[in-house]
């Protein structure tokens, strides 16, 4: 039963079960790791028509799944979250793949909700546009404080973090997995960004994967940290902004200094990237 509001997730069972239109709006606090043993898993939550989107509350409470298995190449609208008006944040994807054909993210296909101090490293892997790390298609959601360091293909508009980006800002978010698009628009954070930007983000350059700026889209803003490993690589420094600012009571992110540490460039020998607020 439910406790404090929240109704405990502790199975694959229980977890699968959320999918169902009658659960999609529940409140749900992930228990424990789980290794879901990639034993095939269906998306939760399908589109935004009659009441099939997830519009209630997931918090992992710093848990993680390990190998996810979604295999739907067929859909639209797919990642563990095929489309979500919810809210959902301290959870993590650990390990597994993610296949779908259009609006395809590890965590979220589309977000038209809020994600906070979440991480995907599934591979994702997306037949046809829009394909993210962390979100396929971000619509006016709020994503901050989150990365994805899985390896994200797809045929265009393909980014690290989320594949296509409207009309709001992506904060202190950042990827370290390659990036591929066998048909234009790859960026290390952002495929392609509309009427919104990326603020304090970054992203390592992998030598060889299709993705030479922050944003595959350079009509619009870049903006975001490019950390690779050659010599005009930047660094932010602690600015005392809400920018590269530093947390330094209780890293909760509450104050809107996200990062627990800066790290260093060590000359590309051997790099420590930042640390958000809420990573070990």
């Amino acid at each position: 039963g439910a406790v404090d509001g929240y109704i405990p997730i502790g199975s694959y069972a229980e977890l699968q079960d959320i999918n169902k239109t009658a659960n999609l709006g529940g409140k749900y606090k992930l228990e424990a790791n789980l290794d879901l043993m990639r034993v095939p898993f269906t998306k939760i939550g399908i589109d935004n028509r009659d009441g099939k989107a997830f519009t209630g509350t997931f918090d992992g409470q710093g848990h993680t799944l390990a190998n996810l298995k979604i295999d739907m190449s067929g859909d639209d609208n797919v990642g563990l979250f095929g489309y979500s008006k919810g809210t959902i944040k301290n959870l993590g994807i650990k390990s597994g793949t993610v296949t779908g054909k259009e609006y395809v993210g590890g965590l979220v296909g589309v977000n038209a909700g809020t994600i906070t101090a979440c991480y995907n490293s599934a591979d994702v892997t997306g037949s046809g546009t829009t394909v993210g790390g962390l979100v396929g298609s971000n619509d006016s959601g709020t994503i901050t404080a989150s990365y994805n360091t899985g390896a994200v293909k797809g045929s265009s508009i393909v980014g690290g973090v989320v594949g296509w980006n409207y009309s709001v800002d992506i904060n202190a978010s950042y990827n370290i997995g390659t990036v591929t698009s066998t048909g234009g628009n790859a960026g290390g954070v952002v495929g392609s960004i509309s009427y919104g930007k990326l603020a304090y983000n970054y992203w390592f350059d992998h030598t060889g994967d299709t993705a030479t700026k922050g944003s595959g889209d350079p009509a619009n803003d870049d903006n975001a940290t490019k950390f690779g490993n050659s010599a005009g690589s930047g660094w932010p420094a602690p600015d005392n902004t809400k920018s590269w600012g530093v947390a330094t009571a209780d890293y909760n992110g509450t104050s809107g200094y996200y990062w627990k540490d800066i790290g260093k460039w060590n000359g590309g020998t051997d790099p420590v990237y930042p640390k958000l607020w809420w990573e070990e």
